[in-house]
């Protein structure tokens, strides 16, 4: 596990979040992401704030709601 943040980073989450994206390429809200993956919209906030750190992810916003793609897969 890595540290990101002061919190712990869990491989396996940051595994299921990046192929929840890679199988939806037009994108997910938070709350979609949370679905798909079983977590907390929570976790799933914090493991995206990781992934576009690493610029791994791409976001847009769409009034109140953010959007995540895979970098480059749009």
């Amino acid at each position: 596990m890595k540290l990101f943040m002061g919190h712990m980073i869990d491989e396996l989450r940051v595994k299921k979040i990046k192929e929840a994206l890679v199988k939806n390429p037009k994108g997910l809200s938070i709350s979609e992401i949370a679905r798909k993956t079983d977590m907390t919209r929570i976790t799933v906030t914090k493991y995206l704030s990781y992934l576009l750190g690493r610029g791994e992810v791409e976001m847009k916003q769409f009034g109140k709601v953010k959007v995540f793609y895979i970098k480059g897969g749009r």
